[in-house]
Formats: structure tokens, C-alpha cells, sequence
């Protein structure tokens, strides 16, 4: 860096609490923009989701910000296909 130049970085304290992360694989993008995942509801139905990503981790996942609890089953094949409130087999 030169003078009067700026970085910007980031820096990890290795401590997260309560994260939840899932595959880079499972977030979805809608034609506005918005992203979200289906998830598996307890009648076998598909669910669309929105969710805030976070940062990335070096793993092909994703932290999630907010739109999921912990313990909630995230699809992460196949739902290309999928529509809100389609049938699935677990």
C-alpha cells in the first residue's frame, strides 16, 4: 500500500456461535435477485425460504444470516425442479 491508499479486510476470530451454514449448492436466486432454499417441511412438502447469506467459508458453504432455525432439513439436490409446496420423499 501506498500512502493515502485503503484495504479493506477481514479478520477471523475463529469463535462463531450459533451459525448456521449450509452447501453453496442449496441457496437458489430468484429473477429479483432474492436468495433462498427449499426446505423440508414435516408433511413432505417443499418449502421456499428466503435467506440472507453471509460470508463464505472455505468448505463450499455458506453461512446463513437469517430465514432458517437450527434443525430445519435445507434440500440440496434437485431443487432446481422444485416449486413451493411440491411433494417429496425423504
Amino acid at each position: 500500500l501506498l500512502l493515502g491508499m485503503l484495504a479493506q479486510t477481514k479478520i477471523g476470530t475463529g469463535k462463531m456461535i450459533d451459525q448456521i451454514s449450509i452447501p453453496t449448492k442449496a441457496i437458489m436466486q430468484d429473477a429479483d435477485g432474492l436468495t433462498y432454499v427449499f426446505v423440508a417441511n414435516e408433511n413432505k412438502k417443499a418449502i421456499r425460504t428466503r435467506v440472507t447469506i453471509g460470508n463464505a467459508l472455505g468448505n463450499n458453504e455458506l453461512l446463513i444470516q437469517n430465514g432458517l432455525l437450527k434443525g430445519q432439513k435445507v434440500i440440496i439436490s434437485g431443487q432446481s425442479n422444485l416449486r413451493d409446496g411440491a411433494d417429496i420423499s425423504l
